[in-house]
């Protein structure tokens, strides 16, 4: 992969504003795993087109979380907020990506802004509940994790956690009922 970033950070050199050139050097960085340049570069692009900065920030910040590259991707997620405050789906993967980093207090903030603009939203649900599963408040979580269960029911890791907080609060003929639909 370096032999491909090299070539594309000369073609960049020469043809900064092509987006086929800058699509493929973010490429080349991320396979090669440097995720540090793919950023550096990132931000010289943007630059490019400020316009986009929002929609490009966002998207550069799934690719990052998508590659387990969790610290960058906060990064990024902050900065779609700081642009666009009321972005649901921003804010839905910051949470989600706080928790994955085990920043829980911080997830939980960020759980707590998205419900006060999007009450039905189930992820922010889901992840409240993980955190209460995590600091041991079994009923808060059953809480959060009955209404993301009521809000999108069809996923399995959601009803994992539930059976595992009807476990923890003695409920074992509810907590053996999730984990047979999980497994189903």
């Amino acid at each position: 992969y370096e032999q491909a970033v090299v070539y594309f950070e000369k073609s960049f050199g020469l043809y900064p504003a092509s987006k086929e050139t800058q699509a493929n050097l973010l490429k080349a960085l991320q396979l090669a795993g440097r995720f540090d340049d793919a950023c550096r570069y990132f931000e010289e692009i943007v630059e490019l087109t400020p316009e986009f900065r929002h929609q490009a920030y966002h998207e550069f910040a799934v690719v990052l979380a998508g590659q387990n590259q969790l610290e960058h991707a906060t990064n990024y997620f902050y900065k779609v907020l700081e642009l666009n405050p009321q972005n649901v789906e921003a804010r839905q993967n910051l949470a989600k990506a706080l928790a994955e980093q085990g920043q829980w207090d911080l997830a939980a903030v960020e759980c707590k802004k998205l419900l006060e603009v999007a009450p039905d939203n189930y992820v922010a649900h889901g992840v409240l509940g993980e955190i209460y599963l995590q600091e041991k408040d079994f009923d808060k979580a059953q809480l959060h994790l009955a209404e993301a269960h009521s809000l999108k029911p069809d996923q399995p890791e959601l009803l994992d956690k539930l059976a595992r907080v009807c476990r923890r609060l003695g409920m074992l003929s509810a907590a053996v009922e999730y984990w047979e639909k999980a497994l189903a």
